[in-house]
């Protein structure tokens, strides 16, 4: 994630505003962690949080979804794509 950031910044600063940078990587994250993004998800919403890509990727809801049951995602895994 911080790689991709950084080459949107580096190289496409200037085209996208940081919002709309912090948008896509929120659409990758939820790519190849989807478990994880889907249990933050379920929290944010029973919290009354507008769910977003940026809410999902961004620090200022980060750990939200500590203490909820771990392997929501349905894969018995790490969530993350191709169980690893």
């Amino acid at each position: 994630m911080r790689g991709l950031t950084k080459y949107l910044l580096t190289k496409h600063g200037k085209e996208y505003t940081d919002e709309q940078i912090q948008e896509e990587v929120g659409k990758w994250k939820a790519l190849f962690f989807p478990g994880q993004i889907n249990t933050k998800a379920q929290v944010l919403k029973a919290a009354g949080t507008e769910i977003n890509f940026v809410n999902l990727a961004s620090n200022k809801y980060r750990g939200i979804e500590q203490g909820q049951a771990s392997g929501q995602s349905g894969s018995g895994g790490s969530g993350m794509v191709g169980g690893c």
